[in-house]
């Protein structure tokens, strides 16, 4: 069944990476037993920048695949942006979003309903600040209690501005959360003439750029429409073309894409 938001099967998709990675040998068998998720991880852990760890008080590299092109990267790249379409955390993320947006509304409500009572204090706190000044203008600094005139003129004011900061930055966190719930390759979008699949071009990308040929990215990857096997080898390779859609790279990226096979 092809997903009619993404333009592929994600599911048999994402079973077919995970798969490979079975077959290849990158699963390992331990106790407790690895998910190929897991294995997902681990393997494009070994394409991230450069670090070094301590081991018994000496500095050493950090463990890393240096295989170039890396089809076990490309799959484990691949899994793993998958994995963020699908995963139960994107449904845990949209619990935080909505509880943001319920939040901002409720905070939102309170200052509403607070608006005569806020611009009341304000009033006074200004005209508290007045005085103040004006008292400082003829008193001796020492004579005057600094503490109690604070408490009335710009404390409260300090307070409100506190408040209104508050309500601002929850609400523009609300709409980046709600923004960055899922990767930006799973926007789609429309082009002149044609649909754009980004999801799809960015799982194609990941196995493209890292050794595999088009007709074996076609094998992998079902996008439903019909056809011969050189028709599934040209959109490939035109999906691979397509602009950058991959919201993981490995770091550094120096495979380019396997070409015309």
């Amino acid at each position: 069944m092809v997903t009619d938001d993404v333009g592929f099967d994600v599911l048999v998709t994402q079973a077919r990476l995970e798969q490979w990675l079975v077959d290849n040998g990158l699963v390992p068998t331990t106790y407790p037993p690895t998910t190929p998720l897991l294995a997902a991880w681990g393997h494009v852990s070994l394409h991230g920048m450069p670090t070094q760890h301590c081991v018994d008080g000496t500095w050493v590299d950090a463990p890393s695949c240096r295989v170039s092109p890396c089809k076990a990267a490309g799959v484990s790249f691949a899994i793993v942006e998958l994995d963020q379409y699908v995963s139960e955390a994107r449904l845990e993320r949209a619990k935080v979003v909505d509880a943001l947006d319920r939040l901002t509304s409720r905070l939102g409500s309170f200052v509403s309903s607070c608006s005569d009572d806020l611009a009341l204090i304000e009033s006074n706190s200004i005209a508290e600040m007045a005085r103040l000044a004006q008292l400082e203008s003829i008193i001796q600094h020492d004579v005057l209690n600094r503490e109690a005139h604070a408490a009335w003129g710009e404390e409260p004011l300090r307070l409100i501005a506190e408040i209104r900061r508050a309500y601002q930055a929850l609400t523009e966190l609300a709409q980046r959360s709600r923004a960055n719930l899922v990767s930006p390759a799973f926007h789609v979008t429309r082009g002149r003439g044609r649909r754009q699949v980004p999801l799809l071009d960015a799982i194609t990308q990941h196995l493209c750029k890292n050794g595999f040929s088009y007709g074996e990215v076609a094998a992998l990857i079902d996008d439903g429409i019909p056809g011969d096997e050189e028709g599934a080898r040209e959109r490939v390779r035109k999906r691979a073309a397509n602009p950058e859609r991959r919201s993981l790279v490995p770091s550094p990226e120096d495979s380019e894409p396997s070409g015309n096979k």
